[in-house]
């Protein structure tokens, strides 16, 4: 099964955001795990734990989205609208087919973090994604 964090990657994709390809080196420009420095656009998302979600049905876990653009901040500006726009506000489906149920996503916002130490603006933020757990014999709805 796909982990959260991909089906986010492969959504954005899908919906002309970045381009995530793990399967051919140097194609992507979505990634997961470490954050690479080359190239000098991309999108960067991480797991960062969860949140109560207050059924047992359901888990709230959260994921953080770093892009990075030009030395023009209306670059990474944009990129980070296009992105929070996409996610805040899903609900009721999957991400991806066969992925998990998205009960709901909620975008805390985004802003600059400033320039890393080659100039190339960077953005920061981090979205709420409910999911419905079906992983545990006490977690499923009720049929």
């Amino acid at each position: 099964m796909m982990t959260l964090i991909e089906q986010v990657a492969l959504y954005l994709h899908g919906k002309g955001i970045g381009v995530y390809d793990p399967n051919v080196p140097g194609v992507s420009s979505i990634f997961l795990g470490a954050y690479p420095d080359a190239p000098d656009t991309l999108i960067w998302i991480n797991g960062r734990g969860g949140y109560p979600a207050g059924s047992i049905a359901l888990d709230s876990l959260s994921i953080q989205i770093l892009n990075r653009g030009t030395a023009d901040a209306r670059d990474a500006d944009a990129m980070a609208k296009r992105i929070y726009d996409a996610l805040h506000g899903f609900h009721g489906a999957e991400l991806v087919p066969g992925g998990d149920w998205i009960s709901s996503i909620v975008g805390l916002g985004y802003g600059s973090i400033g320039a890393d130490a080659k100039g190339r603006i960077e953005y920061s933020q981090n979205f709420v994604i409910t999911v419905e757990n079906q992983t545990g014999e006490h977690r499923r709805w009720q049929e």
